[in-house]
């Protein structure tokens, strides 16, 4: 009895972890169909997109940019848009998407600075500029 009880709980936990082993991990990139510029979208990169002078010259650029200036509070928050930009190896942005769109008018706005923006610092993979995302969550009031 106690060892049909054991090979039972010893097959339940095989179970268990050969359950958890099969999982999908989350691939740190992207195989683009239709490559537009980039081939290989990396969505886990070693370095992040960055625009040049970090995260506050990018809220001081979309304030300096907007002519909503005076609506917008800071990066992040509650009542928000939020872009995905699409950056190559190079640092241009090739695409641009509204993931949580606020207004017709807002969007156009931030679609229009997202346009004047300077070239950004690449993503990097082992040291090698690659394709990547930059998503941009601008908090308005």
């Amino acid at each position: 009895m106690k060892k049909t009880v054991f090979t039972l709980i010893t097959l339940f936990i095989a179970s268990v972890f050969s359950a958890f082993s099969q999982q999908k991990e989350r691939l740190p990139y992207e195989l683009q169909d239709s490559a537009e510029v980039c081939d290989t979208i990396y969505t886990l990169p070693d370095e992040k997109v960055q625009f040049p002078g970090g995260t506050s010259e990018l809220m001081y650029f979309f304030k300096d940019n907007s002519k909503f200036s005076n609506e917008m509070v800071n990066i992040g928050g509650s009542r928000r848009l939020t872009l995905k930009l699409l950056v190559d190896n190079l640092g241009k942005v090739i695409r641009t998407d509204i993931r949580t769109p606020l207004s017709p008018e807002l969007d156009e706005d931030a679609m229009n600075i997202v346009a004047k923006f300077p070239e950004l610092t690449p993503a990097k993979v082992k040291g090698r500029a690659v394709c990547s995302y930059l998503v941009i969550p601008l908090q308005y009031k």
